[in-house]
């Protein structure tokens, strides 16, 4: 059932409401009223509606009474959740927004999905249970707001999945009652098994014609939840520049692409024999043994499809807000893109697909447009998570959350570009010292295995693995932050001040570590069964006086075994 247009947005603004308006909700006016229900009292910073969706916001920007100010909220959105009928039915007697909202939707009390959100510019609420409120971060936020630029109002499908909302939950679904039942869409395809496309056994590959807009609808990029890890998502995948030329050759052109789509589906997918009966027959999967013409059931969900070539073509038929949109919305569901679809074996776990997916991406863009070095350490933690270059990104972001350099490393596409960046970082330094196949360099490898009695590394061992890099790092880097804070050169490094913080100085640090190491300055005691380390702060005695400027780019070996011969040996 469709919504009442937009109104009037609120005289507030913030990024909370830049996201909703940007993915396509309407405002329901809630500031000024004060709602009393069974004993308490609380108004709502903001309200927001899509088709019977109803999220109820709140906002801080606080840092020293976020905690107190979540308490609170949260005591009476749960007193709400306890009875969310009779509190909404109460609600929408004070609130003529939200009263005319309803009658101009046809809408019940019962049909409404109910969601509560919290969104505070500080990284932490203080709970360990944060129910019923998902928390928005302002990292999270930031993703939405980007991915809206990129994408337009189509990134209301990220958003709902972030809600944890179904498909099925919206809508004429919903009213009919008929939520519990996942709908789907038919298309006819040529089925053709993995001895015809020398994909591993257990694979399926289908061909068939799909619109834009069904795509869009349950499409991701690498990643189902990218606001989570938005390195590897849909502005990391998707050119701005490129999408707009590409909307505006869809707007007066109008034809098309003829060119294929190569796209993940889910295993659940139903298989039909297209026999011409009245009657379809469901044929499971490893029964297809010739090319097969199918009817294929494409289940209406969110993050079902993956998208691994083509990403650009059908984003460009995006719901956006441009001058190009009356055009393209009137072939975004007429038009028809050919694609090809990988179906999963069943015993394909998530871990699995996500690697098989990342590697295929990276395999098939990287020979069109070379994919940037920071771009493919992010999608290295996917495809190989045991690999050096995981392992070492993995540490810089723990490093980038903890400890000496925390708050001031460029982890994210959303963190300031002064920051420290780290792409080199990771890929020639920290990457041979914690490489478990590296050739000689590994000394922090080596270090844990000797601690560990000789343990290789493995998928349950990897996090201890990585705390321990972080712990070693960091106890260096925590003793030169301690001495160097007092005279403001622990900061950023940069054309003015005296910031000394950089690559090189970050490297140099870590062969200083690895220096430490391999001349048995820090080593396992066998017999105390600890590490022996030296006493870090009273080595780095005078430290603070240390010429780090006149250390630039790639001279980080020099400067680490400068470091180590001066307060070490």
């Amino acid at each position: 059932m469709p919504s009442a247009p937009p109104k009037t947005r609120t005289s507030k603004t913030s990024i909370l409401s830049n996201v909703f308006f940007g993915c396509g909700f309407q405002e329901i006016k809630s500031e000024g009223i004060e709602f009393n229900f069974k004993g308490d009292a609380s108004e709502f910073d903001y309200i927001f509606a899509f088709q019977n969706l109803i999220v109820i916001c709140e906002e801080t920007s606080g840092k020293s009474n976020t905690s107190e100010h979540f308490r609170k909220k949260q005591s009476f959105a749960s007193l709400m959740k306890s009875d969310i009928t009779e509190a909404l039915e109460e609600y929408s007697e004070i609130n003529k927004d939200l009263n005319e909202y309803l009658e101009e939707n046809e809408y019940e009390i019962d049909d409404l999905e109910v969601k509560f959100l919290y969104y505070s510019s500080v990284k932490d609420t203080g709970a360990s249970n944060t129910a019923p409120y998902l928390i928005l971060t302002i990292d999270a936020a930031k993703y939405f707001d980007k991915t809206i630029k990129t994408i337009g109002k189509s990134a209301k499908f990220e958003l709902l999945k972030f809600l944890n909302v179904k498909l099925a939950d919206l809508g004429d679904q919903r009213i009919k009652g008929r939520s519990k039942n996942t709908t789907e869409d038919t298309f006819n395809a040529f089925a053709l098994p993995s001895k015809q496309t020398n994909y591993p056994e257990g694979f399926l590959v289908v061909s068939f014609y799909v619109d834009p807009e069904t795509l869009i609808e349950r499409a991701y990029v690498l990643r189902r939840n990218g606001w989570e890890k938005p390195e590897v998502s849909y502005q990391r995948m998707l050119d701005s520049k490129k999408l707009k030329e590409m909307r505006e050759h869809l707007s007066s052109d109008k034809k098309v692409y003829i060119n294929n789509l190569i796209i993940t589906l889910p295993s659940s997918l139903g298989i039909y024999i297209n026999s011409g009966e009245e009657r379809k027959k469901q044929i499971p999967k490893d029964e297809i043994k010739d090319v097969s013409s199918v009817e294929i059931n494409l289940p209406r969900e969110l993050s079902s499809i993956g998208i691994i070539d083509g990403q650009h073509r059908i984003y460009s038929y995006h719901e956006g807000s441009d001058s190009l949109e009356d055009k393209i919305k009137k072939v975004r569901k007429r038009q028809n893109l050919l694609v090809t679809g990988l179906i999963f074996p069943e015993d394909y776990d998530d871990q699995k697909r996500v690697s098989f997916e990342a590697e295929l991406f990276l395999k098939i863009n990287n020979t069109q447009k070379p994919v940037s070095s920071a771009l493919r350490q992010e999608i290295e933690t996917l495809v190989n998570p045991l690999s050096g270059l995981a392992i070492a990104k993995d540490i810089i972001d723990e490093l980038s959350n903890n400890g000496a350099l925390k708050g001031f490393l460029k982890v994210s596409v959303f963190d300031d570009n002064k920051l420290v960046a780290t792409s080199s970082i990771v890929r020639y330094i920290l990457k041979p010292l914690v490489d478990p196949d590296s050739k000689g360099a590994n000394e922090l490898f080596k270090l844990w295995s000797r601690s560990e009695g000789s343990k290789a590394l493995d998928y349950d061992n990897r996090e201890d693995y990585i705390r321990f890099c972080y712990s070693e790092i960091n106890g260096l880097l925590l003793a030169a932050k301690i001495k160097m804070s007092p005279h403001r050169m622990w900061e950023a490094r940069s054309n003015k001040g005296k910031g000394i913080l950089s690559p090189t100085s970050v490297n140099g640090f870590l062969i200083c570590l690895r220096e430490l190491i391999a001349n048995d300055f820090i080593f396992y005691d066998e017999e105390r069964k600890e590490i022996k380390k030296p006493n870090y702060y009273e080595k780095l005695e005078g430290i603070d006086e240390f010429n780090f400027l006149s250390y630039t780019s790639s001279s980080w070996g020099n400067l680490g075994h400068k470091i180590y011969t001066t307060y070490f040996q």
